[in-house]
């Protein structure tokens, strides 16, 4: 008998004007990881500005992240410790952009610290690695997409987001 689907929409949006946030809330604790897939541009360029926010800022949600990325030409990385939101996509151009994928391990259990890993890239800044730990205990239920930098910053009308569940194997 063959098995169901392994990925399952939870919720897609794409954007009707240009904003600042989108958030998926209510997400369901019935699979044992999410993936999220975003096609995104910013109104301007945009650098470190492409950030996660689990549970609205939940205390205690200290994160630590390592950054690969390459542009055909160089290479770099970072590490950074104590930030207070996930990041990813160090650069956004402004227009048609990339897509990052970034997958949640075990976003609902509450015995274990959420690893977060991502790959993606943008159209005219390459490609990029990111691993970054939720220090937390607590089950993710909301997820909100945001730039931090530079200051209003927005996605542009037309991004794409689709959160999917992962069916335990």
């Amino acid at each position: 008998m063959a098995a169901g689907p392994t990925y399952v929409p939870i919720n897609n949006t794409t954007l009707s004007s240009s904003t600042n946030v989108v958030t998926f809330s209510s997400i369901p604790a019935t699979y044992t990881d999410l993936v999220l897939v975003c096609r995104m541009a910013a109104t301007s360029p945009a650098a470190n500005a492409f950030k996660l926010d689990f549970n609205s800022g939940a205390a205690g949600s200290v994160h630590s992240q390592t950054n690969l990325r390459s542009d055909g030409s160089t290479t770099g990385s970072s590490r950074e410790q104590n930030e207070a939101n996930a990041r990813f996509l160090t650069s956004v151009n402004p227009g048609p952009s990339g897509t990052e994928y970034i997958h949640i391990l075990n976003y609902s259990n509450t015995n274990t610290y959420k690893n977060i890993v991502s790959l993606g890239g943008d159209v005219g800044y390459g490609v990029e690695i990111n691993n970054n730990s939720w220090r937390s205990y607590s089950a993710i239920s909301s997820i909100s997409i945001f730039f931090s930098s530079p200051t209003g910053n927005a996605m542009l009308s037309g991004s794409q987001f689709t959160l999917y569940g992962i069916k335990a194997a």
